[in-house]
């Protein structure tokens, strides 16, 4: 939908809170997130109001996976376990985590605008990675600790997205 934005919050949890966990205490956060979209969307400001998404996903030599992302933002990983791996189609995205069709797996390389991530686990059962998602829990991570922030601050979304079997 044009002229429209969402401020991605899920860095934010507060289970601890006398309100119930979905009205997290901490709203300067949330907006500052929100005044960055609406200065974007609404008022045409060139500045970031999103966390990275990635670009592509494909099969290295070594099976693994890398994600690109976007030029214009430059990552920030602070934390290994947000990913999981599909190895046989079809991935049912629906699955809630953990699951049998979804794996962890782990980052084991990045440099700007990349992300690499194991799926050697596919190859040992007989599959190779079909789809990825990441961030996809109820919680995916403590206060402000997801695997992948931009350098504003802003946390990658959560997504499932396939892989390309283009090799690298």
């Amino acid at each position: 939908m044009p002229n429209t934005f969402m401020a991605v919050a899920m860095d934010l949890p507060d289970n601890g809170s006398p309100f119930g966990s979905i009205h997290p205490r901490d709203k300067d956060d949330v907006a500052t997130r929100l005044v960055a979209g609406s200065l974007n969307v609404a008022y045409g400001r060139n500045i970031a109001f999103q966390g990275p998404f990635p670009l592509s996903l494909v099969r290295s030599e070594q099976n693994h996976v890398v994600l690109t992302y976007p030029n214009d933002q430059k990552l920030h990983v602070t934390e290994q376990g947000s990913f999981q791996v599909c190895c046989t189609a079809p991935c049912n995205i629906s699955e809630p985590t953990p699951s049998p069709s979804w794996t962890w797996t782990p980052i084991i390389s990045h440099q700007h605008p990349a992300i690499t991530i194991d799926t050697r686990a596919c190859i040992n059962s007989g599959g190779k990675a079909e789809m990825i998602r990441y961030a996809w829990s109820l919680t995916p991570c403590e206060f402000k600790k997801c695997s992948v922030y931009n350098d504003q601050g802003f946390p990658a979304p959560p997504f499932v997205l396939p892989v390309s079997d283009m090799k690298l």
